[in-house]
């Protein structure tokens, strides 16, 4: 089964290199200033790569494998508003596709049918959609603006669950994901200056949940993931 979650070598090694070499255009050509207009809007699209344990306990010795390869992505619209020249205050609307399979395990059962059901005959891997609408509320520092323009990005993420399919062991051992989730993110990037008001962006951002994403299960969940979009200024 194709891992997805795996990271790209190249992708990081790209990344570097836009960071690195923007930084060198920016001090050696000082003169090109990116546009003063306050609002931008944007497109995006985010490979993400889910970061967190391989097991969901549902209680003690008992839950899910959980395998990250699906694959998972984030896609959405952006608005961006400077509130001064360096710093600007973003949000959006996103959806987002953050799939998982999953394999049951119970190291306590003592039911003779539980036990040859799972240990004996192994249920294969089930598929378990999560899917979101997100809402980012973010503050952005532009360490320069020109060319090549640095950034840092922090915040938080309001997540409102789509859909949070239930497994096939749903009466006994059930995953249920809430129906609204926070999370904390930051993020690095670089933005070149394709036109007078036009931007492309790269970044690498990490996103962490600050509330449990499930009601039933005790499990902590990050992700990774490597952006890119347009931008264009009003």
């Amino acid at each position: 089964m194709k891992n997805y979650t795996q990271t790209n070598p190249k992708l990081l090694i790209l990344l570097f290199y836009l960071l690195c070499g923007g930084a060198a255009h920016s001090q050696s050509h000082p003169e090109l200033i990116l546009s003063n207009q306050s609002i931008r809007l944007g497109i995006f699209y985010v490979q993400d790569q889910p970061r967190g344990s391989d097991r969901i306990y549902i209680q003690e010795g008992i839950g899910y494998h959980r395998d990250f390869n699906q694959f998972n992505f984030t896609t959405g619209i952006s608005m961006e508003y400077f509130v001064k020249e360096r710093f600007s205050l973003n949000s959006g609307l996103a959806y987002s596709n953050r799939d998982f399979t999953i394999e049951p395990f119970c190291y306590l059962c003592t039911s003779l049918p539980q036990a040859l059901l799972i240990d004996t005959f192994r249920i294969p891997y089930e598929t378990v959609k999560l899917r979101s609408l997100e809402i980012p509320l973010t503050g952005r520092y532009y360490f320069t603006r020109s060319k090549f323009s640095l950034f840092g990005e922090g915040g938080l993420v309001n997540q409102i669950v789509l859909e949070k399919q239930h497994t096939i062991w749903a009466d006994t051992w059930p995953i249920i994901a809430r129906n609204y989730a926070l999370s904390g993110r930051v993020a690095a990037g670089t933005e070149y200056k394709a036109g007078k008001n036009l931007g492309i962006q790269f970044s690498a951002e990490y996103t962490r949940y600050i509330t449990n994403l499930y009601t039933s299960a005790d499990y902590d969940y990050s992700v990774l993931g490597f952006s890119w979009g347009v931008v264009k200024a009003f």
